[in-house]
């Protein structure tokens, strides 16, 4: 596994995490969050998606800065949605409900289902190293979905920067900095809802 670099990345990620002892902890005690993968000819499944509804606000915990996003709906698309469990069971533990899709198609059915508050998606899928860009260019184009996106990656270049400038994303190149631009995110959303 030391020669997989997105396992590496993934571990140094995890590591980098103010909650990183927890989250090893409960890692090692079988604490890992089901993954729930929706594909095009089937109805997604609702095992692992925490409802916005579960559980009294007081009884849930705080993120850094009392940050909470009760009543925030996030998209998740990555072809590799394991790589994200950890972000994942964050953002449900402070409140969002996370559904996940695999590809475009995907997660335009998700887009169908109900109101998306906020994109996270990588900027690849298989070969297509701008998928994600092409994906959220043309659900803004037809107003699929016009609310923020956060791009998660490992490696920003300068074409991906300026489109995502052009799309009005943001990017993301580690857990911090994910945080950092959901927690914006979420506040302009609640600042458009008031």
């Amino acid at each position: 596994m030391a020669r997989d670099r997105d396992f590496v990345r993934l571990v140094e990620e995890w590591l980098r995490l103010a909650q990183a002892d927890e989250l090893v902890t409960r890692l090692q005690r079988g604490g890992a969050t089901p993954v729930v993968t929706v594909r095009v000819d089937a109805e997604p499944p609702t095992g692992g998606v925490r409802r916005p509804d579960e559980g009294r606000p007081e009884d849930r915990p705080e993120g850094q800065d009392g940050v909470r996003y009760d009543d925030i709906r996030i998209l998740w698309v990555d072809d590799h949605p394991a790589n994200n469990v950890a972000y994942v069971r964050e953002l449900e533990e402070l409140g969002a409900e996370v559904v996940q899709a695999e590809d475009a198609v995907s997660a335009e059915r998700m887009f169908a289902r109900g109101a998306v508050d906020l994109l996270v998606s990588d900027f690849s899928r298989g070969l297509d190293s701008d998928a994600g860009l092409d994906a959220l260019a043309r659900w803004r184009e037809r107003a699929i979905f016009t609310g923020p996106a956060v791009f998660f990656t490992g490696r920003v270049t300068p074409a991906r920067e300026r489109r995502c400038l052009e799309l009005g994303a943001r990017i993301a190149t580690d857990g911090r900095s994910l945080r950092r631009h959901i927690d914006r995110a979420c506040a302009e959303i609640r600042q458009s809802r008031a």
